[in-house]
């Protein structure tokens, strides 16, 4: 189980024969919640003898299984049989990442303001749609100004791209940005205190490698506000 305290687990896959073409792994992780109820939170491969690592949100106190497949070609009896050996890893750490899944409204990441959560493309077993990093959070809003906030964890890098997208409690979008390139970006918008809001944060790059820093944050705005529902068109 996760330790009291801990926010994210590191795997790290090793190979015994480095480089070794064939040697090929693919690892899975498992949140156990009960019988039959154990959902993927993480999926990434280890082949060709590359060794591989990553790092994801946990729950203190849940426990979490891994499952390593192995998917090497062991040659024949004629060619001689080889025998690839692996290294498996797990630590813990205090790192606040996003938690999977979380690839909808109905399953949103509970998040608290002020407070920073890495994301990033989490396995094609584990998002949805399976190739591209999707994930939605909720918070409830303490005042009337929110203000969203996305920075990258590698600046300026050119394929480290994030469109932002932000719906009220009934799932309609009443607004977006997007933060391009590996250019932070944000926006404050108006809306009803004690309310709770989705925000989605999604990569137009399939199988990125790149990761991103949410932040959200409340304060108070005096005077006419505009409200926090669709006001696109004469008729609303």
């Amino acid at each position: 189980a996760a330790p009291s305290g801990k926010t994210s687990m590191k795997v790290e896959f090793s190979h015994d024969n480095a480089s070794a073409s064939g040697s090929d792994n693919a690892i899975y992780v498992y949140k156990y919640i009960a019988e039959g109820n154990a959902p993927e939170v993480q999926y990434f491969a280890s082949n060709d003898g590359v060794d591989d690592n990553k790092t994801f949100g946990v729950v203190a106190g849940s426990t979490y299984y891994i499952l390593v497949d192995v998917n090497s070609s062991f040659g024949s009896a004629s060619s001689g049989y080889t025998r690839y050996r692996y290294g498996l890893l797990a630590s813990f750490g205090t790192e606040v990442y996003e938690l999977e899944q979380n690839n909808s409204t109905t399953t949103a990441h509970s998040i608290t303001a002020g407070t920073t959560y890495t994301g990033g493309y989490d396995g094609s077993s584990v998002e949805d749609p399976y190739y591209y990093a999707n994930d939605y959070f909720k918070v409830t809003a303490s005042s009337n100004t929110m203000t969203v906030s996305l920075s990258h964890v590698s600046a300026l890098a050119s394929a480290s791209d994030w469109d932002v997208y932000v719906y009220n409690s009934s799932g309609t979008q009443i607004d977006d940005f997007d933060a391009d390139n590996g250019v932070n970006n944000q926006i404050e918008l108006w809306l009803t205190s004690g309310a709770s809001y989705y925000i989605q944060v999604y990569s137009p790059n399939s199988y990125t490698t790149y990761k991103y820093k949410l932040k959200i944050e409340f304060s108070t705005t005096s005077g006419s506000l505009e409200l926090d529902t669709p006001n696109g068109t004469i008729a609303t």
